[in-house]
């Protein structure tokens, strides 16, 4: 008996095996498996868009806070904006925004305090107000 080379093996049972109807079977299911797998990868992918536009949102709402009149408000704002840099859907570049809002001048408060400082203050100021240190001033002329 004679060996038979790789490309007689596969035509000696492949071939004939390719038109039956058991191959048109596995050949759909491989098919509904492809479709299957790029339909999940697609929902994946749309999903982790509406997360991050979500995200998104919630940043424009807590900035809209943070430059509140209201000092309330403004620490809020602060503190949302930290929790969502903390956030698993916040990229490096999302970080770098946030970064830029918190440090910048206009959110930061005269001097060396910290953004926890400011969030445990209640003394009713909006960020960036210039702290007196005039006891005998009237608090309501600020």
């Amino acid at each position: 008996m004679q060996a038979l080379s790789p490309s007689d093996w596969a035509a000696s049972w492949f071939l004939p095996w390719a038109q039956t109807p058991g191959f048109g079977g596995v050949a759909a299911v491989v098919a509904a498996m492809i479709a299957f797998a790029a339909s999940r990868h697609q929902a994946r992918l749309q999903r982790a868009a509406q997360r991050k536009e979500q995200w998104w949102k919630r940043a424009e709402w807590a900035l809209n806070l943070t430059f509140n009149d209201d000092a309330t408000r403004s620490e809020v704002g602060i503190a949302l904006l930290e929790a969502l840099a903390s956030s698993e859907w916040a990229g490096e570049h999302e970080d770098d925004v946030i970064a830029a809002v918190i440090d910048h001048p206009i959110t930061r408060p005269r001097g060396d305090l910290t953004i926890s400082q400011l969030n445990s203050s209640s003394d009713g100021r909006r960020h960036g107000d210039q702290i007196s240190t005039d006891t005998t001033a009237d608090p309501s002329a600020d």
